[in-house]
């Protein structure tokens, strides 16, 4: 086998990886953009939360639920496919933020996901949308009825379902020279060019 070194990583996938180190700041978008916690409350079954693009390649790792009853909620995270990325189940307290550690799950800058909580007892509360704190921007309202699928309405001046996500920026591979093809990812773990960058590039002094 070839020889690999990694940079930032004990375990790197091709014969070069160089791993941003993860940031120390925690940032929770709805927490610090959404202002103050729900001011209404329905009993009703749905799938709630947001669309949220990432503005620069990080990890999730945790998932956040504000409802309005004690009890066991499910909290998902999605991608743009609908893919269930992470999924897990928290002990609610009425009007307060719990959260459960997942992954952490890599979320790449440009791209965005959805997070929701299934909940009988929903809160929600007047937001325009879109909203950016921190490296994250809030796009829009997602809610469903009585499903686990991801959530399809759309709504850009309520929130509904106080669902949050701790994003730390770093955690990607930087740079990777793939085992087989030698090719060159930046931002990319599967490079399919000699040079393959996923992400905006920035240019000067041309020759």
């Amino acid at each position: 086998d070839a020889v690999k070194v990694g940079i930032g990583t004990s375990t790197p996938l091709g014969q070069f990886d160089i791993v941003t180190p993860l940031s120390s700041v925690a940032e929770t978008p709805c927490q610090t953009g959404c202002g103050t916690n729900g001011t209404g409350t329905a009993a009703a079954d749905f799938n709630m939360g947001y669309k949220f693009t990432v503005n620069k390649t990080g990890q999730i790792t945790h998932l956040w639920a504000y409802v309005g009853t004690t009890s066991v909620n499910t909290i998902r995270l999605y991608d743009s496919a609908g893919t269930v990325l992470a999924s897990t189940s928290v002990n609610t307290v009425v009007n307060s933020w719990v959260s459960s550690a997942v992954g952490p799950i890599s979320v790449t800058e440009g791209n965005w996901y959805i997070v929701s909580v299934r909940t009988s007892n929903y809160i929600f509360r007047a937001l325009t949308m879109p909203v950016t704190t921190g490296n994250i921007t809030i796009n829009e309202s997602r809610y469903i009825s009585a499903s686990n699928a991801s959530p399809t309405t759309v709504n850009t001046t309520t929130m509904y379902g106080m669902a949050d996500v701790t994003f730390k920026v770093g955690g990607g591979h930087s740079i990777l020279v793939a085992n087989n093809t030698g090719n060159v990812g930046i931002g990319t773990t599967t490079p399919n060019q000699a040079l393959d960058v996923q992400g905006t590039i920035r240019q000067s002094n041309c020759l």
